[in-house]
């Protein structure tokens, strides 16, 4: 596969690929200068090992496992329907909102309906979402 990324952007580029192939994505891939790349090497990977088998299921050692930044989804899930209810993204969109800043603005008042009274959560949400990318 030929593909023209300057060597600096490498380690960019593996990482938003594993992320992909990992279904882990960021609401600011469509942003990437390298998307297109990206999308490429993901496709061939995807059409070149999507018929082997793969046993993806790893050995759990009790003593060694932790739990970190555990949340339920259950809350987020009733809230995103709330808002569809109510057309919330399409009144963000009538007033001419991009879908980046819709999709952060409803990602904020998700945030903010589950805990109403601190937004540090939906902060380190955002701020874990950016750096992650």
């Amino acid at each position: 596969m030929d593909f023209s990324v300057e060597k600096e952007h490498w380690v960019h580029l593996c990482k938003q690929v594993i992320a992909r192939l990992k279904k882990q994505s960021t609401i600011f891939d469509h942003d990437d200068p390298h998307q297109e790349v990206i999308d490429n090497i993901v496709k061939a990977l995807l059409e070149k090992y999507i018929n082997q088998p793969m046993d993806d299921r790893l050995p759990i050692v009790p003593h060694k496992t932790r739990l970190q930044d555990v949340r339920s989804v259950g809350g987020e899930r009733v809230a995103l329907q709330a808002l569809e209810q109510l057309g919330f993204e399409s009144f963000l969109k009538s007033k001419g909102m991009s879908l980046n800043y819709r999709k952060i603005a409803i990602m904020l008042v998700v945030g903010r309906m589950l805990h109403p009274s601190s937004g540090s959560s939906s902060k380190m949400c955002v701020k874990g979402s950016l750096t992650s990318s």
